[in-house]
């Protein structure tokens, strides 16, 4: 009776993983699910094949195309993200074990064809093609033709319309029966209109004087693109001068300051490609000149204001190291945009939390992190008379700050506090950061107004008009005072701000502070 139990333990088991399936019939019954539309029953079957088959480049390739198909089928366009990513991990690791996949270099091919230019992958698909058609031979009319369609398709993104129109023609002349020639031959009059409106704006420019004083005037007439065009010009003649360089990451700042207009009809990715050309620019202008620190700072601050498609964030964080521990005089700048990038950084890591993973508690505690401090003040559930203290606290340390609001009368008499920070509340008079509120309250109703520390952000309190005995006061003048201390930097701040109470209501606002930037009272009479 073990021996049988035993027996059927084994059974048990082969049939969970496969028992003696070989790998194309994993293949096959993928490609069976993947003909009816089951793209996740399809994956969950090659992710079953690799659990078995764990180095074996064509469970890789199959696995890739299939999550691949998947981002093209979704239209969460975070999940497109993701699968595209995933694909392309499973397609490079088919390729690591297999060179000379032909399934896994076509198919990433195509993938890096058809996902967004700020994914990179374009150069990496005319390499994967190029493979294909160098390293596989023979290969089919159809493969030939599928392969020479998105090498048209990839230079044509790339900008080389002569590279990518040789191609297109090829599939128009020969691959009448690969399905492509169709659509090669729109590809071929779209390309031939816009090579010949290049070729005659470069021919209007030829015939006139390419020199700073004419890339100059564009810039005075503010044709941008025209002094773009001349200024690289110049850089193609002079790769060495500094000065075009500048001159063309200056005209191309204007140009994208303007922000979407009528280019990115024309081109999609146009707000894209001048990004990376903006930061291939920039980053020509320090290779030539790396001891200008002014121009690595600024090329670093474009860095981490570019979209994280531009990939430089991480180089711009070790470039301000460097610059920190090598440039003392330049510090203050390069903390400062140190900052700005980790901040960068963090809210990235922040989203993908947020958006890549499905573990529901972090990503509440993420939006609760992420949920600006905003209050809202509603007159009609106040109890009058009333004066309402509405103020932004703009400035963040390590620390929250210890802050204190009270209120005095025009002889400087302490009326009351209205909110003390917990930590300075309870120190009492072994606190120095508050130094004002502490001589003015003497710390009598320190411990019945604490409250947990406020930071960076907008905060409403209301005084409700009574002393420290909890009795009415009187008509007349009052000051509001606000004390802010930040610690560890020892940032120190006091504000005054006069108000009579009267029968009627007012606003008071003041906006000239830099720890307090804004702060509004307003008086609410019986």
């Amino acid at each position: 009776m073990k021996k049988i139990s035993i027996i059927l333990f084994l059974v048990m088991i082969i049939s969970l993983f496969g028992g003696t399936r070989t790998v194309q019939e994993f293949i096959e019954e993928a490609s069976q699910l993947e003909k009816k539309g089951q793209l996740k029953e399809a994956t969950e079957i090659m992710e079953r094949a690799n659990a078995i088959y764990p180095d074996q480049a064509e469970i890789y390739a199959k696995w890739g195309i299939l999550v691949g198909k998947q981002a093209g089928n979704t239209q969460d366009f975070l999940k497109a993200g993701e699968f595209s990513f995933q694909s392309f991990q499973l397609l490079d690791k088919a390729i690591i074990l297999e060179p000379a996949n032909i399934n896994a270099r076509l198919y990433r091919g195509i993938m890096g064809a058809n996902v967004p230019d700020f994914m990179g992958k374009l150069d990496q698909s005319v390499q994967d093609f190029n493979f294909i058609l160098e390293k596989c031979q023979p290969i089919s009319n159809e493969l030939n033709m599928t392969v020479l369609y998105y090498l048209g398709i990839t230079h044509e993104k790339k900008g080389e319309y002569e590279k990518s129109l040789e191609y297109f023609k090829a599939v128009a002349l020969y691959g009448i029966d690969s399905g492509y020639s169709q659509e090669a031959r729109k590809h071929i009059e779209k390309l031939e209109k816009k090579d010949a409106e290049k070729k005659s704006e470069n021919e209007k420019i030829d015939d006139e004087e390419v020199s700073f004083e004419r890339g100059n005037q564009f810039l005075t007439e503010k044709k941008y693109n025209e002094a773009a065009n001349v200024f690289r010009k110049i850089t193609e003649k002079e790769p060495e001068n500094v000065h075009a360089y500048l001159m063309l990451a200056q005209v191309l700042g204007i140009i994208a300051e303007t922000g979407y207009d009528k280019n990115i009809h024309e081109s999609a990715e146009f707000m894209s490609d001048l990004a990376f050309e903006v930061m291939d620019v920039f980053d020509k202008i320090v290779s030539l000149d790396p001891d200008n620190i002014e121009i690595r700072l600024l090329r670093n601050e474009i860095a981490i204001e570019l979209p994280f498609f531009v990939g430089k964030l991480n180089d711009s964080i070790e470039d301000l190291k460097r610059l920190i521990e090598n440039k003392p005089e330049h510090q203050a700048r390069a903390y400062f945009l140190l900052g700005k990038a980790y901040k960068k950084l963090g809210n990235s890591y922040w989203a993908k939390a947020a958006t890549v993973f499905s573990d529901a508690d972090v990503k509440e505690q993420i939006l609760k992190e992420m949920k600006p401090s905003v209050k809202y003040f509603n007159e009609q559930e106040c109890k009058k008379p009333c004066l309402v203290m509405d103020f932004i606290l703009g400035f963040q340390d390590e620390l929250a700050p210890q802050i204190a609001i009270w209120i005095e009368d025009e002889k400087g008499e302490f009326i009351k506090t209205i909110y003390i920070s917990a930590f300075s509340a309870y120190v009492k008079e072994k606190q120095v950061q508050l130094p004002k509120w502490a001589k003015s309250s003497n710390f009598e109703d320190a411990e019945i107004v604490t409250g947990a520390s406020i930071d960076v952000g907008h905060h409403i309190y209301t005084w409700d008009l009574t002393d420290i005995q909890n009795k009415k006061v009187s008509k007349g003048e009052y000051v509001v005072h606000f004390e802010i201390c930040h610690w560890p930097h020892v940032i120190y701040e006091h504000l005054e701000i006069p108000v009579e109470i009267e029968k009627k209501t007012f606003s008071i606002s003041k906006k000239d502070s830099e720890m307090i930037p804004e702060v509004h009272i307003s008086y609410f009479p019986k």
